[in-house]
């Protein structure tokens, strides 16, 4: 199985309370299992983890073996501040895809 590589990420910014839709091209992303000839279909197990600073993304949709489409999670940068209230402040994350098996180990 290939190394997965990032190519582009569009938009390349987004809310710092996440649930923005990330378009994610590149190579090398694992695609799920066909689902069976016949009976009900399960809900596929997840073939892509992606995290944005070591949160994993809410929900990743793998397109094909070089589009994924995410949702992001909320800014790992939060924090409290001194009254309590949560501080979700801007920041740049580093953004990483992993192909993973059918145990959610990485490949």
């Amino acid at each position: 199985m290939a190394v997965p590589t990032i190519t582009l990420i569009q938009p390349t910014s987004g809310h710092t309370g996440g649930q923005t839709l990330v378009e994610i091209q590149g190579t090398g992303f694992q695609l799920p299992a066909d689902p069976p000839a016949a009976g009900p279909v399960p809900t596929p197990a997840p073939s892509v983890r992606v995290t944005f600073g070591g949160a994993d993304a809410l929900d990743v949709a793998v397109h094909s073996d070089t589009l994924l489409y995410v949702l992001t999670p909320i800014s790992p940068t939060a924090s409290l501040d001194d009254k309590g209230q949560l501080d979700i402040g801007p920041g740049v994350v580093d953004v990483v895809v992993e192909n993973i098996d059918d145990t959610g180990a990485t490949l």
